[in-house]
């Protein structure tokens, strides 16, 4: 299942001789065949029978001010009856530095999907939660129903150190939050067992929640973050 938005291109590519166009950077072969044709060299006629789901979930490659990025978001499951079961997931993001991106790409890409497979075929599905097939077709929307910050209208104030934390509105920290005349974060601070105040650099938070309000944490500062 290809769930990408757009399966008929995996991105933009900067070309001519300044780098300074960019082009619409395609699969020169399908994504199903060459799918196919990895399940067929992994499996042999002593497998066990059963059905097996492979979804794209993103596959996006962006150039941007000479560095490379490639994000990739895959799953698999194994189908009982008639639901699914998530295997395994990988969330990963290919950083290429070759000068020659096709073939840097795939052979990254390549070296990475078949390896996730070959490990996922030994495994039995670990989660609990079973799937059908429109909750699959949506699983973005599906796994946030389940993830409290998403669905939240109240956030607990606190220090969070995670995205796990921080997803499921559970601050691992409590500490002090300063601001400026604007209202932004200024720094944020812990006590020590000494009672003596100590400024957290932001680089190892992963967001605070300050009077009901979202900030993400960065090595630049404290930035708000609102839903809609």
């Amino acid at each position: 299942m290809d769930s990408r938005d757009d399966s008929s291109r995996i991105g933009l590519v900067e070309v001519g001789l300044l780098k300074n166009h960019d082009a619409i950077f395609i699969l020169k072969t399908p994504f199903q065949p060459q799918l196919q044709g990895l399940m067929n060299a992994l499996t042999d006629p002593t497998a066990n029978g059963g059905e097996l789901l492979f979804q794209l979930r993103q596959f996006n490659f962006i150039e941007t001010l000479g560095t490379r990025y490639c994000y990739l978001i895959v799953s698999l499951y194994a189908k009982e009856d008639a639901r699914y079961n998530k295997i395994s997931l990988l969330d990963t993001v290919i950083i290429v530095q070759s000068a020659d991106v096709s073939r840097a790409l795939t052979r990254e890409g390549n070296k990475i999907i078949d390896d996730f497979i070959a490990n996922a075929l030994l495994k039995k599905p670990a989660d609990t939660i079973s799937y059908n097939n429109a909750d699959i077709e949506n699983i973005d929307s599906f796994e946030k129903r389940r993830v409290p910050v998403y669905n939240s209208t109240i956030f607990t104030d606190g220090i969070y150190t995670s995205w796990a934390s921080f997803k499921n509105l559970a601050p691992g920290i409590q500490g002090f939050v300063e601001t400026r005349r604007d209202g932004s974060i200024s720094s944020v601070k812990i006590e020590d067992a000494d009672g003596k105040k100590i400024k957290l650099k932001p680089k190892s938070i992963y967001a605070v929640i300050n009077k009901g309000l979202l900030y993400i944490a960065t090595e630049y500062g404290y930035y708000p973050v609102q839903k809609f």
